[in-house]
């Protein structure tokens, strides 16, 4: 990993945790990228057992994962990331991608990120009201 990624890495988690606040003991940042554009949303838990709360990830994180998926690619030899999964739990980060071998075309966005909310908080229950 280069020490560009390694920074956007670093800048995502941060951007993640202003967002959120870094009591919360979860956060997840979803991207979806493709080449030109990029989505995210974050959800997070302001406390353990709460249902998760969801937020636009706005243009900043936005931006910052659209440069993590360009400065990856540059490295990959996997082809571009699709999905990313920004997981941070009692503070401690992990990254999960998606590459085209494994994603699921034939689902619409809505069903892949519940899918990831529920892997991540165990229900696909999101509070939608702070948006």
């Amino acid at each position: 990993m280069s020490t560009e990624v390694e920074r956007l890495f670093q800048s995502i988690g941060n951007h993640v945790l202003d967002m959120v606040g870094d009591s919360s003991p979860k956060a997840l940042a979803y991207a979806e990228a493709v080449d030109g554009a990029v989505s995210v949303g974050v959800f997070y838990a302001p406390r353990a057992g709460d249902v998760p709360i969801f937020k636009f990830g706005g243009k900043l994180l936005s931006d910052l994962f659209y440069s993590l998926w360009s400065e990856w690619n540059k490295e990959s030899k996997d082809g571009p990331w699709l999905t990313a999964s920004y997981f941070i739990q009692d503070g401690k980060p992990k990254l999960e991608l998606v590459y085209a071998d494994r994603f699921d075309q034939k689902s619409s966005k809505n069903e892949r990120r519940s899918a990831i909310v529920e892997k991540y908080f165990g229900s696909t229950k999101v509070d939608y009201s702070q948006v």
